[in-house]
């Protein structure tokens, strides 16, 4: 009788381990932390979180994207209000989008102004048939220290670099090279010549404009050079529209540099040279150097003519001509001979 008891107590102890057993791992008692972890964020979960933590191109951005959460870097390349809304337009070297951001969200819109490079985030949206990136708080949209481009040297010459820059001045060969002088963000200056071959087009390059430059160093009489192999390795992230306003010679200063106007002046010092044209305008008291380059057109001959006839029968002319700094002189490029 004794023994059928404690057979009886070890069969129910056995019965009650396996129930217990068994409840325990419908439980996942015996799953690892990592395997825990895994399961409790579902597939779609894990996909959004990475869309959210990782910036996209602005032209990957798609209608399709319509109520997803999305995340961007770009300058502000334009803004506007309207009943206490703010739109912005932002710009990557992909492309632009909008990005409007209304008075209930409670975002402060104070330095978001053109020119700041931010980060947005926010929920992709259609309106009349634009996309959009809407922010929804504050934390949505933030300003992000450019980066400054290391300082070019002599001794990097035949790497290859990429920089960020701002387009200061621009010349037109007439054989139709383009010649951009660009200011990089640590104001380094430096040459970039698109040669005739890329069949560059002085319209694509407006000065002022913001751009992120591929090329290799090069070094040309003292001048340090970055030379594209294409003209996609010129990419406008901010672009501008070159506009020409009249000035007068005294009110021409070295931070006018690359803008092109017109003005008026009489002619000194003509001086030819290699096909070049080398002359002083001046205005009562004031002179600067101006240069008409060659070009193998009939037209270059009539400016040279007018010119040549302005200095000889005193009289002013007006020109277009874009604002140059020459070995840290005032220069005037003459792009056209008005006559009036």
């Amino acid at each position: 009788m004794e023994q059928s008891k404690k057979t009886f107590a070890l069969l129910t102890a056995f019965i009650l381990l396996l129930l217990v057993g068994g409840a325990m791992y419908k439980l996942n008692v015996f799953e690892s932390e990592k395997e825990q972890v895994t399961k409790k964020v579902p597939s779609t979960a894990k996909e959004s979180l990475s869309e959210i933590s990782s910036e996209q191109s602005i032209s990957s951005i798609t209608e399709a994207m319509k109520g997803q959460q999305q995340s961007i870097i770009g300058t502000i390349s334009k803004r506007s209000t309207s009943k206490g809304n703010v739109f912005l337009k932002v710009t990557d070297d992909s492309g632009t989008i909008s990005v409007p951001i209304f008075k209930d969200k409670q975002i402060n819109v104070v330095a978001l102004t053109p020119g700041t490079l931010v980060k947005v985030r926010g929920e992709v949206d259609v309106y009349q048939d634009e996309i959009e990136i809407i922010p929804q708080a504050k934390e949505d949209i933030s300003s992000v220290e450019k980066e400054v481009s290391e300082q070019i040297t002599s001794e990097q010459v035949g790497q290859t670099k990429t920089l960020s820059a701002e387009i200061i001045s621009k010349y037109v060969h007439p054989k139709g090279h383009i010649f951009l002088t660009v200011q990089t963000t640590n104001s380094q200056t430096l040459k970039v010549p698109l040669f005739a071959n890329l069949k560059p087009e002085t319209a694509q390059y407006p000065v002022h404009a913001m751009t992120t430059i591929k090329g290799k160093i090069s070094e040309y009489k003292g001048e340090l050079e970055l030379i594209p192999e294409a003209l996609q390795d010129v990419q406008l992230t901010q672009k501008t529209s070159e506009t020409i306003n009249s000035k007068t010679l005294a009110t021409i200063k070295k931070s006018d540099r690359g803008q092109q106007i017109i003005v008026e002046g009489m002619v000194d010092q003509v001086v030819e040279k290699n096909g070049h044209l080398f002359f002083e305008l001046t205005q009562g008291k004031i002179n600067i150097k101006s240069v008409l380059f060659k070009a193998d057109s009939q037209e270059i001959e009539g400016r040279k003519e007018r010119i040549y006839n302005a200095m000889d029968s005193r009289f002013s002319i007006r020109v277009i001509a874009t604002i140059d700094v020459y070995k840290d002189e005032l220069e005037l490029i003459i792009d056209k001979v008005l006559v009036d």
